[in-house]
């Protein structure tokens, strides 16, 4: 069936079709973008799957980019069921276990499609390295559903109170995260005062690199998931003594990877123009980046 919808033109949608699967099995536009706007229900999907397996008859390679892992695993099977071959591989967590991911990575460019999310790629859109192991022998990336590149990065006195409650427990760190992030502090603590008024603001200090290396060096060689649970424990038992305290966050902060990855989006504060609204600091993350050719189906 060509479509679920009723009264659909569909000479109109048949070439729409055929422009999608031109665009996927020979477009060459690096760096541009094609957006496909097709009504849902129109086997868009199902289209794009169909023509990856022509695009891998082409010689060539690609990337599709799913919402869920149960949407990459119904991919890959429509796909390697049109192929009659295994080409398609679903990338993610659960079928790709730790302790074979060195082993899966070195073979990756030799799949013809990889399937990926949403999420994924947005943490492949910040991490060059890793989008290295992913891109190599592709130039072809189709995301399934437009994908919003837009993480919004706060800052307020609560999420500040939280560090510190964590970090008091080494002095060296609270110390080093003090020094690193003393603009935003000493900006929230002088306007929430005075002026809370919305405005933009930028931030002077133009080199904080140095200062957030040295902290980030600092956590990773002190502090261990089995340390820092039992920080957030301590913090837990003593949260009526400090109520100006962000919890969705300190229940986020659950290893010291995740930790990290949040002391290191506040590096975001001073590349550009910050919002200071509702007391608290706003600002984009400038680290995302779109990458190959790319169709996207909306």
């Amino acid at each position: 069936m060509n479509t679920n919808i009723e009264n659909c033109n569909t000479k109109l949608l048949d070439e729409q079709k055929r422009q999608l699967k031109h665009e996927i099995i020979y477009g060459e536009n690096s760096g541009h973008f094609a957006v496909f706007d097709i009504e849902a229900g129109c086997r868009k999907t199902r289209t794009a799957e169909s023509a990856l397996v022509d695009l891998y008859k082409d010689g060539k390679k690609a990337i599709f980019v799913r919402r869920t892992d149960n949407d990459c695993r119904e991919s890959m099977n429509n796909i390697n069921k049109m192929a009659g071959m295994d080409i398609a591989f679903a990338y993610n967590n659960e079928d790709v276990p730790t302790t074979t991911v060195s082993k899966i990575n070195a073979y990756l460019h030799n799949i013809p499609i990889v399937i990926i999310t949403h999420q994924k790629y947005t943490v492949l859109m910040k991490d060059i390295g890793k989008r290295k192991i992913f891109a190599k022998s592709r130039s072809t990336l189709v995301i399934d559903e437009f994908l919003s590149t837009i993480n919004v990065i706060s800052l307020g006195n609560s999420d500040i109170e939280t560090y510190r409650s964590l970090f008091k427990n080494d002095n060296i760190l609270l110390q080093a995260f003090e020094k690193a992030m003393h603009q935003p502090i000493d900006f929230l603590t002088t306007w929430n005062k005075e002026n809370s008024e919305r405005r933009f603001i930028t931030l002077t200090d133009k080199s904080p690199t140095k200062d957030f290396n040295m902290l980030i060096k600092l956590i990773r060689s002190n502090v261990t998931n089995v340390l820092l649970k039992d920080w957030r424990e301590k913090i837990r038992c003593s949260v009526d003594s400090v109520p100006d305290l962000n919890l969705v966050l300190l229940d986020d902060i659950c290893t010291v990877k995740i930790l990290c990855e949040h002391i290191l989006e506040y590096k975001q504060l001073f590349t550009g123009m910050c919002l200071y609204s509702d007391k608290k600091l706003y600002t984009t993350d400038k680290r995302y980046s779109y990458w190959f050719w790319i169709i996207i189906l909306c």
